[in-house]
């Protein structure tokens, strides 16, 4: 499973950023409906979506100017201050195993679009370093 999950976690790293918005579009599209229906809120689901994008992106405690600019580019509605400062607050090792928790929950379709806009996210800087392959492993098992 290695070998094929590390050619995925690649074919990310080595698309453009168009083809990288395409997947966390649809991502979006079928994991933000999921959420509100199970949480009966729009705002709670979005809070709690934005929660992944924020601990995948926070995980190796850097923030590239390309991730940076890929979660402003889905988060139009924060600032780039709001979105810094809850990057940093989703840096706790709590927030890294509640979100890891939740995803053991969920259906493997909703799971697995999770797991694109996770990665679209992190590749959008064309790099996936040890640190953030090693979250997304932890999401998967």
């Amino acid at each position: 499973m290695a070998n094929e999950l590390d050619e995925i976690l690649q074919s990310f790293v080595n698309s453009s950023r168009e083809d990288l918005y395409t997947v966390a579009a649809h991502a979006m599209s079928i994991v933000l409906p999921h959420l509100t229906e199970n949480l009966s809120n729009e705002d709670k689901a979005a809070e709690l979506l934005a929660g992944f994008i924020f601990t995948v992106v926070a995980v190796d405690g850097k923030l590239s100017k390309d991730e940076l600019q890929f979660i402003k580019d889905v988060f139009q509605s924060f600032s780039e201050e709001e979105l810094i400062n809850m990057v940093k607050t989703h840096r706790d090792e709590k927030m890294v195993n509640l979100f890891d928790e939740v995803v053991d929950n969920m259906p493997a379709n909703i799971k697995s679009e999770l797991l694109n806009l996770c990665t679209a996210t992190i590749a959008i800087d064309h790099n996936i370093n040890n640190v953030e392959y090693s979250y997304l492993i932890k999401l998967i098992k």
